[in-house]
């Protein structure tokens, strides 16, 4: 068993580093690269510091040129985050834009549509996204807070995982409700019942109000106990937080 420490150390390798406000321009998406650059080189974090850098897709470039010589990805939402809420055609658009930018896509699917029981198109949605895709990393954020119930989490996972996604995410933290330990647990008996069928392995991303090192390290637990020792990485765990700070005390 790891001690608080050793999941410290961890973490920070699962952090996908996160600005999503309506104040961001390049700027300050060019300021908070170059603090993520001074960080990882002023405490040598060179084999383990966070996964990505994930904002907006119209900053999806700048993040890449500005952080091209790191090994931290570029990740930006798409969809029409947070809401979801555009005729398919141009989430399409969009997710095509954000591919020529990013690494990683979080792309946020049409959560009314699946809320009026239109599985059907929840399940094309995700097949036309994830073929848009293709060589990208792909993570759809079902927002768990909305779906409310074990029942439409378990159905949104189910399709995610028909469609081979690459993460299932639990939230745009843009809601009341975000990740919490009950859905955490729901997505990822999903994604161990799929790999003991299948052998093949899909990652799962806490985020939403994760603000301090505990509740981080109590998410890791539930992947840890439920999926096993596997899961603990950055291919298959995420943790999204804007609250660098906070959780790890580094800036």
């Amino acid at each position: 068993m790891k001690n608080n420490l050793e999941y410290k150390e961890l973490i920070i390798g699962f952090i996908d580093y996160t600005s999503l406000n309506p104040m961001d321009n390049q700027n300050t998406i060019k300021s908070k690269c170059q603090e993520l650059i001074n960080i990882k080189n002023i405490k040598d974090y060179s084999n383990n510091f966070v996964a990505s850098f994930c904002t907006f897709s119209e900053y999806g470039n700048i993040v890449s040129k500005e952080l091209k010589n790191t090994n931290i990805k570029t990740a930006v939402v798409a969809g029409y985050f947070p809401l979801g809420q555009a005729h398919l055609e141009l989430k399409i658009k969009e997710v095509e834009y954000a591919c020529n930018n990013a690494d990683e896509i979080d792309y946020v699917f049409s959560i009314g549509k699946f809320l009026n029981n239109e599985y059907d198109f929840i399940d094309n949605e995700l097949n036309v996204i994830r073929n848009i895709c293709k060589d990208r990393t792909l993570k759809i954020i079902i927002e768990t807070g909305e779906l409310k119930t074990e029942d439409n989490i378990i159905k949104a996972c189910k399709l995610c995982i028909k469609n081979n996604v690459d993460f299932i995410k639990t939230s745009t933290g843009k809601t009341p409700i975000s990740a919490t330990i009950e859905a955490v647990q729901t997505i990822a008996l999903e994604i161990k019942k799929h790999y003991l069928k299948t052998n093949k392995p899909i990652g799962i991303k806490v985020s939403g109000g994760i603000t301090n090192i505990s509740q981080a390290i109590e998410f890791v637990k539930i992947v840890e106990n439920t999926l096993g020792e596997k899961w603990i990485s950055p291919q298959l765990f995420r943790i999204g937080t804007s609250r660098l700070n906070q959780i790890l005390n580094i800036i």
